[in-house]
């Protein structure tokens, strides 16, 4: 229990550098960003070269929607501690919210070549900004490693499909269909949307 460590943490006279990250950590499992936070400043004012102090700032920053700050701790991180690939992926995550599409592609792409990315919505904004950047085959082929690790993934679905159809490619996208209506309870309104505009296609060609 996390409130249970709190209190032993605090009875603990002069507590050393890991027993505050500890702590700084259990109030982050309870939800508690800003006082976690303010924990590890003051840890970051005496031990500066660990990253997964900064990763814990970095996200419950994000917790509180504080994106300048987290930016600020990205930066001091790098400098500080050098590449990371769990780094690398916070610094694309921020970017991606700020809608600075090459910034986020970048980090993704660095994240992903030191240790190829698994986590499904990681590998989506991945794709969402190589699209973003106009890099269409790039962003197929991330929607497709997105599939693969969750065949369950609608919006991936949605945006795979229409890139196809964007493309050209028909027939791909009517496999896709297929596979979304096996995998899903039913298609929902955008996918149903994307099938009438394939059939629109099918008859154009």
């Amino acid at each position: 229990d996390h409130k249970i460590a709190v209190i032993y943490y605090d009875q603990i006279k002069g507590p050393w550098h890991d027993v505050r990250y500890n702590k700084a950590l259990a109030m982050a499992f309870m939800d508690k960003p800003e006082e976690s936070v303010a924990i590890i400043r003051e840890l970051l004012s005496e031990v500066d070269h660990n990253p997964f102090i900064y990763f814990l700032m970095i996200e419950q920053l994000f917790k509180m929607r504080d994106f300048d700050s987290a930016e600020h701790y990205i930066q001091l991180a790098e400098q500080k501690t050098g590449f990371h690939s769990h780094l690398s992926i916070l610094k694309a995550i921020l970017y991606s919210r700020k809608g600075i599409w090459l910034k986020a592609y970048d980090a993704y792409e660095m994240a992903d070549k030191a240790n190829q990315i698994i986590n499904v919505d990681q590998l989506y904004s991945f794709a969402y900004c190589a699209e973003k950047l106009g890099l269409f085959d790039k962003a197929i082929a991330l929607y497709y490693r997105t599939l693969k690790e969750n065949p369950y993934y609608a919006s991936c679905y949605e945006e795979l499909v229409r890139l196809l159809i964007q493309k050209g490619e028909l027939d791909k996208a009517e496999e896709l269909l297929k596979m979304a209506r096996t995998k899903l309870s039913s298609l929902n309104p955008m996918l149903k949307l994307l099938r009438s505009r394939l059939t629109k296609e099918r008859g154009l060609s």
